[in-house]
């Protein structure tokens, strides 16, 4: 199982040792140079996080995650003020096409779902754009171009929500925030019941927005999709008997009995 390392000084001349294909050398910076940015960062009052990436015991590639910016970063963009980075993501060369890659996406995105620098709206990347492995890979977790680019010509990658509330805050001067609901909300890694929900809850909130059918929520109601008034938010307390239901260590729903429960919970 693949897991995350601290770079410190014990382990830092393996992950050193850790090289991309010929092919990949111009998509990612090399391992020294990815320590060293992680270095400048926290002596300029920044934020990194480089970790090695571990098989067991065996060390297979090099993650690095930064927050907001640091004292000497002149061209940041936009996105990167008091926001979480996916900075640097590498797999050796001998071992990549092991799912190393998105395994090691899941736990970046664990790692910042655990706040270490406090909340954030967004969790962006760059990436070189002949790349398309890394383009497939981050698309595949809800990532979508923002047509912005870094200082060095990387694309940068933000989320189709990110997409929506801007579009929405342009058209109605009303600030939004967008949360994804895979891991920010549910705080762990979504399953193939979460992804289904939230594209559900999606396509329902525009099948109402096309109905001009406003001032409702998407909601599920004995196992069913449905909308309520945004009224019921603020409708007294809902309370959830927390330890009955739910796992809180592994994310997961705890039912001893099943007889009558919705489908949505098993």
């Amino acid at each position: 199982m693949l897991r995350l390392e601290k770079v410190n000084g014990k382990n830092v001349w393996d992950i050193l040792k850790l090289k991309v294909s010929e092919s990949q050398r111009n998509f990612v910076a090399p391992n020294d140079v990815s320590i060293i940015e992680a270095y400048t960062a926290i002596t300029a009052n920044g934020y990194a996080f480089p970790f090695g990436l571990y098989d067991g015991d065996k060390p297979v590639g090099f993650l690095m995650i930064g927050f907001d910016i640091d004292d000497y970063w002149d061209d940041a963009p936009e996105i990167a003020r008091g926001n979480y980075n996916l900075w640097r993501l590498m797999i050796d060369e001998s071992n990549q096409r092991n799912g190393y890659g998105k395994e090691a996406v899941k736990l970046a995105l664990e790692f910042i779902n655990s706040i270490p620098c406090g909340k954030a709206e967004y969790c962006w990347l760059s990436y070189e754009p002949e790349n398309e492995a890394a383009r497939h890979l981050y698309s595949s977790f809800g990532f979508v171009e923002t047509g912005e680019m870094d200082a060095y010509g990387h694309r940068k990658l933000g989320g189709i929500g990110m997409i929506v509330a801007e579009a929405i805050k342009r058209r109605s001067n009303i600030n939004i925030m967008y949360q994804q609901v895979g891991y920010m909300m549910r705080s762990g890694a979504p399953d193939s019941l979460d992804r289904m929900v939230a594209t559900s809850f999606g396509h329902l909130a525009a099948q109402s927005l096309m109905r001009n059918d406003f001032g409702r929520m998407v909601a599920l109601h004995g196992g069913k999709y449905t909308t309520v008034p945004v009224s019921m938010v603020l409708a007294g307390k809902k309370i959830v008997d927390v330890p009955a239901f739910y796992d809180i260590v592994n994310y997961r729903p705890h039912i001893k009995d099943f007889l009558g429960v919705p489908m949505f919970l098993s």
